[in-house]
């Protein structure tokens, strides 16, 4: 007997498309041009290897974004949702800590804003769709 499949709320598409455009636009900026970034927060920075790695993840996590976006079944999406909602809660914190313990430019409040919506965002539709 074949199970039904649940379909993908539109919102939680949305939320696909939307991560992957800022994913990808944000990782490709670090990839091309890591200094751009840390130049408009007034960071000095030595190495752009870690910034250009951290674009590297961006960039694959916009893919797979995009790829969710065209998927119809949530079964297909659901592990990459739990990704998105831990990655999303856990960069939000690490951020928070650079800020307030570690000198992280005020700008960086952005990159926790855009986090924690996700976080928030995500986390609803996991919770809502029962963890099917």
């Amino acid at each position: 007997m074949i199970a039904m499949s649940t379909n993908i709320p539109v919102g939680l598409k949305v939320t696909f498309l939307l991560h992957g455009i800022i994913s990808g636009l944000v990782g490709i900026q670090h990839v091309l041009f890591p200094k751009v970034w840390t130049d408009l927060a007034g960071m000095e920075i030595s190495e752009t290897v870690t910034w250009r790695l951290i674009g590297a993840a961006l960039v694959a996590f916009s893919i797979s974004s995009f790829l969710a976006y065209r998927e119809v079944i949530w079964e297909k999406v659901r592990i990459l949702i739990i990704m998105e909602s831990v990655w999303s809660f856990f960069g939000g914190l690490v951020i928070i800590w650079g800020i307030l313990y570690e000198g992280l430019a005020m700008l960086e409040w952005l990159n926790v804003i855009v986090l924690a919506y996700f976080a928030f965002v995500f986390t609803y539709f996991l919770v809502k769709m029962r963890w099917n």
